[in-house]
């Protein structure tokens, strides 16, 4: 084989190469993974909340979740359920409710997502008795 037909051989190779090299890297930019919008509609088992607090307290000073399950086209998506203001007062005692939302493991594959409506979590906040003490 002569010298020119193995740089011809070689250029070609090279232009191959690069050609495959730039597919590849387009390909990936085009197809390029977006994360799944879940929605409180793929909530499966609601979580619950445990516990209790005083008047004044933060929800956050008694009250945990528990439970609680969402999946997305029949698989369960690994995440949790967190209060959206853990730091709230309630201004009034009795039975609560609480708007939460769903924090998945992977944000790169799922988008989390608030729950504002009737489905939210009960949680008791009990009525403080005042001390009077007489100096």
């Amino acid at each position: 084989m002569s010298e020119k037909t193995k740089n011809k051989c070689i250029k070609r190779a090279l232009s191959l190469f690069l050609c495959a090299v730039l597919f590849i890297m387009s390909a990936s930019v085009a197809f390029a993974i977006t994360p799944v919008a879940l929605t409180e509609s793929n909530v499966t088992v609601w979580p619950i909340a445990n516990g209790s607090i005083y008047f004044g307290q933060q929800i956050s000073d008694g009250v945990t979740l528990s439970g609680g399950e969402v999946q997305y086209d029949g698989v369960v998506v690994a995440g949790h359920f967190e209060f959206i203001d853990a730091g709230y007062r309630p201004t009034s005692s009795g039975t609560q409710f609480a708007s939460l939302k769903f924090v998945p493991d992977d944000s790169n594959a799922y988008l989390g997502f608030n729950i504002d409506t009737a489905w939210d979590v009960t949680y008791t906040v009990n009525k403080t008795t005042p001390i009077f003490v007489d100096e």
